[in-house]
C-alpha cells in the first residue's frame, strides 16, 4: 500500500513538473516579442539622451511603443494564468515538523541576501496532518517571503523570522510564523479579495491554499511580539490511521 502511494505521489510530480515545463516554454515564446521590443526601444531612448539629442518627438514615440508593448506583455500573462488548469489537491498524511524541516534548505536562499534569521520552535509528538505537501511548503515559502518583505521596509537591525508549530486544538495543528518588525504591509489579510502586489497576492493565494484543505490562516500583530502569520492543518484522526 505504501509503494502504491509512493508510486501515486511520483505521478502527480512528475505530471506537474511536464505541465510547468510545458507552461515556461509557452510563457518564454510569448513574451520574447514584446521584451526584445522593450529593450530595443529603451536602448534607443538612452542612445537619444547619451548624445544630446533630446528629440521630444523620438522619445515620445519610443516610450508610447514601451508602454504598449509592456501592456502586451501583461495580457499574456494573464491569458496564461486563466488557461492554467487548476491543481487538484493530493492529500497525504504527514508530520508538519518533518516538512517544515525539509523546507529549511530552500529558507537559506530566501534569506541569503537580507540577513534575515530563522529560528523553530517544532513542538514535539504533534499528531499526523492530512494535507497536500506541495501547496503547503509553497505557502510556507509565501509566508516567509511576506515577513521578510515586512522586515526589510522596516529596516530591523537584527531581522528574525521564528517558526513554531502547536497542537492547535483537539482537531488541529497549528504553524506559527512570528517576527521582529512592526507591521503589516498595506493591507490587511481579511482585506486580500483583490491584491495589489505580488506579495499581497502571494498572501491571498496562500489563503486560498489552506482553506481548500480544510484549515485557517490568519494574521495579527503585537507591538511587543511583531507580525504573526497562523495557519492552521487539520490533524489525521484516529480512525484514519
Amino acid at each position: 500500500m505504501n509503494n502504491q502511494k509512493q508510486t501515486d505521489v511520483n505521478s502527480v510530480e512528475a505530471t506537474r513538473i511536464n505541465s510547468m515545463a510545458e507552461l515556461i516554454s509557452t510563457l518564454a515564446h510569448e513574451l520574447n516579442q514584446p521584451l526584445t521590443t522593450i529593450a530595443m526601444y529603451a536602448q534607443a531612448c538612452l542612445r537619444n539622451l547619451n548624445d544630446h539629442l533630446h528629440d521630444p518627438e523620438m522619445l515620445s514615440k519610443a516610450l508610447r511603443t514601451i508602454a504598449q508593448q509592456a501592456e502586451q506583455a501583461g495580457e499574456v500573462i494573464h491569458r496564461l494564468k486563466n488557461a492554467m488548469p487548476k491543481r487538484e489537491l493530493f492529500l497525504e498524511q504527514l508530520a508538519i515538523n518533518t516538512l517544515i524541516l525539509k523546507m529549511a534548505s530552500s529558507l537559506e536562499y530566501e534569506t541569503r541576501d537580507n540577513a534575515v534569521s530563522i529560528q523553530y520552535q517544532l513542538i514535539e509528538g504533534l499528531p499526523l496532518v492530512h494535507v497536500d505537501r506541495i501547496q503547503t511548503t509553497q505557502v510556507l515559502l509565501n509566508l516567509i517571503r511576506y515577513l521578510i518583505t515586512i522586515l526589510t521596509a522596516a529596516k530591523i537591525t537584527e531581522p528574525k523570522i521564528t517558526i513554531r508549530t502547536v497542537l492547535y486544538d483537539p482537531i488541529r495543528v497549528a504553524v506559527q510564523l512570528f517576527d521582529n518588525g512592526s507591521g503589516f504591509l498595506e493591507k490587511s489579510l481579511g482585506s486580500l479579495e483583490i491584491a495589489s502586489c505580488d506579495k499581497e497576492m502571494d498572501l491571498a493565494i496562500s489563503r486560498t491554499a489552506i482553506e481548500a484543505q480544510g484549515g485557517q490562516l490568519t494574521m495579527s500583530h503585537d507591538s511587543a511580539v511583531g507580525t504573526c502569520l497562523q495557519f492552521t492543518l487539520p490533524r489525521v484522526q484516529e480512525n484514519q490511521l
